[in-house]
């Protein structure tokens, strides 16, 4: 479970521009509480279906001390947080223009056991036409997030009928 804390509106945030200052710190969590821990390299990124001008989306990537930076138009945002080994956050945004809006993001770090535990051998064998082998290939997720599994076969194959 992530969490955002919004600590609060400043009043003249607006720059030349028009622009509103949205800003905050990555901080890595527990599930359960804050651990304190900066997150360095996170990516955030604010997405504004529709204004006057259009489609408006905007990223950043946090720093060495957690903080991020960004100035967005008057509006409503999705905000979303990414960086590998935690969970992905995302949460919604009302950006007042003239006011800055400082939001402190709370990623959960991914369990130590998430991944993939792969243990197999190489099977290789020679079939004449007409032969079939089955191989039985059994996957489990054990943490909680997604990978990708490649299955090659090599050599001159027919189409599959299940």
């Amino acid at each position: 479970m992530a969490a955002a804390l919004l600590t609060g509106f400043e009043a003249s945030g607006e720059d030349e521009a028009g622009l509103s200052r949205f800003y905050g710190i990555v901080y890595e969590s527990d599930g359960t509480r804050a651990v304190g821990e900066p997150v360095p390299g996170a990516e955030i990124t604010t997405e504004q279906d529709y204004n006057l001008t259009g489609h408006y989306v905007n990223s950043t990537v946090s720093g060495e001390d957690g903080s991020f930076e960004m100035f967005l138009p008057g509006g409503d945002f999705k905000v979303t947080v990414m960086k590998d080994g935690y969970e992905p956050f995302s949460t919604s945004l009302k950006v007042v223009p003239g006011r800055d809006v400082n939001m402190d993001i709370f990623l959960v770090k991914k369990p130590s056991g998430a991944g993939v535990n792969l243990s197999s051998e190489k099977v290789s064998a020679e079939l004449l036409q007409g032969e079939s082998l089955m191989i039985h290939l059994e996957v489990m997720n054990t943490g909680t997030g997604t990978d990708t599994i490649i299955v090659e076969i090599s050599g001159k194959m027919r189409e599959w009928a299940s």
